[in-house]
């Protein structure tokens, strides 16, 4: 006896680097999630990887039946070029399987429909796409290379500047504290460790000798997804520890750490806000609340964090 198959939704969720999450993309697809559909997942998976050959999307295809619907939170999760777009679409339309966008321009129709207003619009899109990315990747570049030029810290002491380091400690004083060190070269205070702790230098004695700083103030503030997920694949140190720390909500997250290293995260991510580098409406809206959450949280004054 044959039993008819059921056609059921399958979820398909992606994201780019292990520092980041699919919380965006389940409240995209929330209402599926909630029903219990199967999901398959592709996570820490580049674009750059064709979606035949992620683990999550191969195993989807090979579950998939005819009248499957496979559901993505927006179509960056699953094409990258208008290549890409072309070949799913075929498969999908060969094997009698609907693919739906949950958000966005994409959303509200099946990307696989065969008829010709579909096709058309979906070439129109794919091209909008590869173009949007090819843009912000190159502002983004070039933006956060004149921003680390700006605010950046050197993430390598020359063996010039770590002599410069051992011997204005040795001098010691107020004036030649290893915070004082720090801000003199512009580097972070692991920085002037690592170079004392390498020469053997830093003595109990002069450890215990070195004057008390008081801690730097800690700011609370509430940072968009789009932000945070645009600076996934920032290697910055504070600005690493600071998102990866991130307390989790419903459609952001909150940041908790000094003013500078705030600045800098609404610094690296100004083209998001810049009409000249993207066409996203949501990315500068996102980049504008920060900036104005940010603004904010200074004026009302630091949190207390003990």
């Amino acid at each position: 006896m044959t039993t008819d198959y059921q056609a059921t939704d399958r979820l398909y969720l992606r994201h780019s680097t292990d520092k980041q999450t699919n919380a965006r993309q389940k409240h995209a697809l929330a209402e599926w999630l909630d029903k219990g559909f199967p999901t398959y997942e592709d996570p820490a998976t580049s674009s750059r990887i064709h979606a035949a050959q992620r683990e999550g999307f191969g195993r989807l295809m090979a579950e998939a039946g005819i009248g499957d619907n496979i559901r993505i939170a927006d179509a960056a999760r699953l094409f990258r070029s208008v290549k890409d777009v072309i070949e799913i679409r075929e498969t999908c339309q060969k094997r009698g399987i609907h693919l739906y966008v949950a958000s966005g321009a994409w959303s509200g129709f099946d990307l696989a429909g065969t008829d010709k207003q579909t096709k058309l619009f979906v070439s129109v899109l794919a091209s909008v796409l590869e173009f949007q990315r090819d843009l912000i990747g190159e502002n983004t570049k070039a933006g956060m290379a004149a921003t680390k030029k700006k605010l950046g810290r050197p993430t390598k002491v020359t063996d010039a500047v770590a002599v410069d380091i051992l011997n204005e400690y040795r001098a010691g004083g107020p004036g030649n504290s290893i915070k004082a060190i720090a801000r003199r070269h512009d580097i972070a205070v692991r920085s002037v460790h690592r170079v004392l702790d390498d020469a053997g230098v830093r003595s109990t004695a002069l450890v215990q000798s070195e004057p008390v700083v008081a801690p730097v103030d800690q700011y609370r503030v509430t940072v968009p997804w789009e932000v945070s997920d645009f600076l996934g694949d920032n290697d910055d140190p504070e600005i690493r520890t600071t998102l990866d720390n991130m307390t989790r909500v419903r459609n952001a997250t909150v940041a908790t750490a000094d003013q500078e290293t705030l600045e800098r995260i609404r610094d690296l991510s100004w083209v998001m806000g810049d009409a000249k580098s993207t066409e996203d409406p949501k990315e500068r809206a996102a980049w504008r609340r920060y900036r104005d959450a940010l603004a904010k949280s200074v004026k009302s004054g630091p949190v207390d964090t003990a």
